[in-house]
C-alpha cells in the first residue's frame, strides 16, 4: 500500500494520527539509543542496592524518549543463597502510551511484541548476600545491537554483490596499469638499447682513450 506525509487537510480527507507521525520519524531513526545525546543513558552505580541512569535519549520504532536527569533505580535486596542478574532496560508500552526506564528483576532478556519493545541497556550482578552495587557488576549493552544498540539516521546497507563487482573493477584496473608499465618498460629497453647501438663506436673510441691515460 503506497502510503504519503504530510499534506494539507481539506474537509478532514487527511487526518493524521500518532501511528502516521511513528512511522515518518521510523523512516529517519533507527531504533536505538541516542549516542550523541547527552550521557546516553548510561548505568552507573549508585547508593548502595541502586543504580543510576544518566542523561539520554533513546527512539523505538520512531517513538521517541528523553531523560534529562539522573535516574536512581533501585534493585532488590540480594539473595542469601545465590547471585542473580537483573537488567536494566527502556520499555516503550503502546498500551500505556509511555516510554520509561524499569528493572528486571533475574530477567536479562529482551521482550519485543506489537505492544511492548525493550531496549537493554545494561546487565547488574547481583551477588549474594552483597549490600551494594559496585561498577563491576553493571555490564554495558547499549552497544550490543542484539538487546539494544545505538539510533542511527543510518540503516545497515546490503552490500552483497558489490564486493565482486569492485573486485573485478579492482583486477582491471592492475591488468592494464601491469601492461601498460611493462609496455613502458619494453620501450625503455628498446630504446636504450637502440641509443648503445647506434653510438658503439663512439664507446669503443672513449674506452680506447680511457686506457691510454693508464
Amino acid at each position: 500500500m503506497e502510503w504519503s506525509y504530510p499534506w494539507l487537510d481539506m474537509d478532514g480527507d487527511r487526518t493524521y494520527d500518532d501511528g502516521d507521525f511513528a512511522k515518518f520519524y521510523a523512516n529517519l531513526f533507527s531504533t536505538g539509543v541516542s549516542l550523541t545525546t547527552l550521557n546516553s543513558l548510561q548505568v552507573i552505580a549508585g547508593s548502595g542496592m541502586q543504580v543510576v541512569v544518566k542523561t539520554g535519549a533513546a527512539n523505538i520504532e520512531g517513538r521517541s524518549y528523553l531523560n534529562s536527569a539522573d535516574l536512581p533505580l533501585s534493585i532488590d535486596i540480594a539473595s542469601s543463597t545465590q547471585d542473580r542478574t537483573d537488567s536494566i532496560v527502556v520499555r516503550m508500552d503502546k498500551s500505556l502510551r509511555v516510554i520509561s526506564i524499569v528493572v528486571k528483576k533475574g530477567d536479562i532478556t529482551v521482550t519485543r511484541t506489537a505492544d511492548l519493545y525493550e531496549l537493554q541497556l545494561a546487565q547488574v550482578k547481583v551477588s549474594k548476600n552483597s549490600s551494594s552495587i559496585v561498577a563491576a557488576n553493571i555490564t554495558d549493552k547499549r552497544a550490543d545491537d542484539k538487546v539494544c544498540g545505538y539510533s542511527s539516521p543510518f540503516q545497515k546497507v546490503n552490500v552483497y554483490g558489490l564486493e565482486n563487482q569492485y573486485k573485478h573493477l579492482l583486477v582491471k584496473c592492475f591488468t592494464a596499469l601491469t601492461s601498460s608499465t611493462t609496455e613502458k618498460e619494453t620501450a625503455f629497453d628498446a630504446e636504450i638499447k637502440r641509443i648503445f647501438e647506434e653510438n658503439e663506436d663512439i664507446r669503443v673510441e672513449e674506452l680506447i682513450n680511457f686506457q691510454t691515460w693508464f
